[in-house]
């Protein structure tokens, strides 16, 4: 292919930092593969590859900078998926931050999130879920609007009051913290002596804490005293987070633990009350 076409195709890829094509042969003469591993690199290699870059999208300097950008204006309205994709790899690449016009293109698509393969959509959240700054990922999502549509679960719970006593937050702040403190959880960074959790594991973790409560805006009382009461919000919570996991084509291995910690999940504090 000639390197006008190679050029064409580059722009049609997702953002900048992935729209960067180099000739084998010559670079692999640069990129000595007999190296020793961990020795450094030639000197002057990056001055030396760079003439060889088909870069149309100025991708080199993005990767520099720690940038991520629209390979071109049409880069997310060609594949919604993407809307996503951006903030997993803002997540999961050290240092990186969205572009301010990358910003402004997700808020403006937002909506069309939904438009992409819900298994796709369920892969990416999944890598999300892994990472972990799954924390952060959410609360740029929430930021950019793409949660609700993603997960109109989770819409009800904004600004849900909660019994003073136990929550400084309403409760769609109390998911978002749950899966934020979620992520020292599974990275081992606990008072529990738990150790660090595999992937897997950790997916299903975040997932049962990012619906735990999906089920309060229905089961929502109040007492005599005004205070806001949930009573039995854990066994919607769990009906409504098996039809979004269902949806999302979640593996049914993760889907079923999921569903099952949050059917459960106020018994262990049930037990502490008992014991005490």
């Amino acid at each position: 292919c000639p390197p006008d076409g190679v050029a064409v195709e580059l722009r049609r890829r997702d953002f900048t930092v992935n729209a960067m094509a180099a000739p084998l042969g010559p670079l692999g003469a640069i990129i000595d593969p007999a190296r020793p591993e961990g020795a450094p690199a030639a000197h002057g290699i990056a001055g030396r590859v760079r003439p060889l870059l088909v870069d149309p999208t100025g991708g080199l300097g993005d990767l520099a900078g720690r940038r991520l950008r629209e390979a071109s204006p049409r880069s997310l309205a060609e594949d919604p998926l993407r809307l996503v994709r951006a903030l997993r790899l803002v997540v999961t690449l050290e240092g990186f931050s969205l572009d301010d016009s990358l910003v402004g293109r997700v808020r403006s698509l937002a909506r069309r999130v939904t438009d992409a393969a819900a298994e796709r959509l369920g892969a990416e959240m999944a890598l999300i879920l892994e990472s972990p700054r799954s924390g952060t990922a959410l609360r740029l999502m929430e930021d950019l609007g793409l949660l609700d549509p993603l997960l109109p679960e989770l819409a009800p719970l904004r600004g849900l009051a909660q019994p003073a006593a136990h929550h400084d937050h309403d409760a769609r702040r109390h998911t978002l913290l749950s899966v934020q403190h979620g992520d020292r959880l599974a990275a081992g960074e606990n008072p529990f002596g738990i150790p660090p959790l595999d992937g897997e594991e950790t997916c299903t973790l975040k997932w049962a804490l990012l619906l735990h409560d999906t089920g309060k805006a229905a089961a929502a009382t109040r007492d005599a005293s005004g205070i806001p009461r949930f009573h039995g919000h854990e066994e919607i919570s769990a009906t409504l987070a098996g039809e979004a996991l269902r949806r999302l084509r979640v593996p049914s291995r993760i889907a079923s633990t999921a569903v099952s910690l949050i059917r459960w999940h106020l018994r262990p504090g049930a037990l502490a009350r008992v014991s005490a």
